[in-house]
């Protein structure tokens, strides 16, 4: 995978899965593509190594940073705080180069912004 690219596969559980994948992903959406020059568009998921791909619904959103890895904390930073208003059984994977994190609505936010401190010290480039 391309460092100049970011993945988000999300995953929701419960009898409206589809409906509340579908709705965590829009929202999620929303809010990055208010970060400017940032480009993001969405699409539904293959089930994926390592997730619970039985009774669960995945939506995919890709977040391309070209040369505006300098918006990496932001974008990140955004991610963290949906996914702490997110149901605990939604789960988010997050791959960058490399780089994969893998948080649910329970992840303690401590967790979270090590996380986040971590993959920004390795892509953010000034």
């Amino acid at each position: 995978m391309d460092s100049n690219e970011l993945r988000l596969l999300i995953e929701s559980y419960g009898s409206t899965r589809a409906e509340q994948s579908d709705l965590a992903a829009q929202s999620l959406l929303e809010e990055l593509r208010g970060i400017p020059r940032l480009v993001a568009d969405r699409s539904v998921a293959p089930a994926q190594p390592g997730f619970k791909s039985a009774g669960a619904v995945m939506a995919e959103i890709v977040v391309g940073l070209g040369a505006a890895h300098a918006l990496l904390p932001t974008v990140v930073n955004a991610i963290r705080d949906w996914l702490l208003r997110q149901p605990p059984a939604t789960r988010i994977k997050l791959k960058v180069g490399k780089v994969e994190l893998d948080w649910t609505g329970a992840t303690p936010p401590k967790e979270i912004l090590n996380a986040v401190t971590t993959l920004t010290a390795e892509y953010h480039q000034p």
